[in-house]
């Protein structure tokens, strides 16, 4: 399956990582109209870089060409079938490490972390391998027509990890892992490991 993977300097976006909700608008301008539920229709997925100065952008349909223009951007493909054939890749993502159980929301300790993200990983057809890097990059603010919510404690994590189940993989590629997607976590990079 075939992905677009777009770029957009963060510079341009106008802000910087705490700011997630004007990042999100940046990358849906990217796209013209798609409906009422526009980021799951075309998979849209994103992540803020700062080591890059830029917000990369992956979606199943392919962003305008105009707008992408306007912001200094570039777009490419990626087939993330030859991900999923390798068995075994080297990952990154950006997750909201919050667990939920029935409508309550509890934010994790770096602690606990690492066995929260073994289960959620092995639900996506992933088996993670030791050991694999973890970082609390803060917390940002979430907005709701109800007003504010409890803000999302953001966490890094990159390593290792050996595909169990290479249809729920491809999936979690697409579509993206865990909460916070217009929050810009969810985004799994992976390539195969050498």
């Amino acid at each position: 399956m075939k992905v677009f993977l777009s770029t957009v300097p963060l510079a341009r976006a106008g802000r910087s990582r705490s700011h997630h909700q004007v990042a999100h608008r940046t990358v849906m301008g990217l796209f013209p109209p798609l409906g009422d539920h526009a980021r799951s229709e075309a998979a849209v997925l994103f992540r803020i870089e700062p080591a890059f100065s830029r917000i990369l952008v992956q979606s199943t349909t392919p962003p305008s060409d105009h707008q992408l223009a306007s912001l200094k951007g570039e777009v490419r493909t990626a087939d993330l079938g030859l991900i999923t054939a390798a068995r075994v890749i080297q990952y990154r993502i950006d997750v909201a490490a919050v667990e939920r159980t029935g409508r309550t929301e509890r934010r994790l300790s770096s602690a606990a972390i690492p066995a929260w993200w073994a289960v959620l990983a092995e639900r996506s057809g992933l088996e993670i391998q030791e050991p694999f890097e973890a970082h609390l990059m803060g917390t940002t603010e979430r907005r709701a027509k109800a007003g504010p919510q409890p803000q999302l404690r953001l966490a890094s994590l990159a390593g290792t990890a050996r595909i169990t189940d290479s249809e729920r993989a491809l999936h979690v590629l697409v579509h993206g892992i865990g909460r916070a997607k217009a929050y810009g976590c969810g985004l799994l990079s992976a390539v195969p490991a050498s």
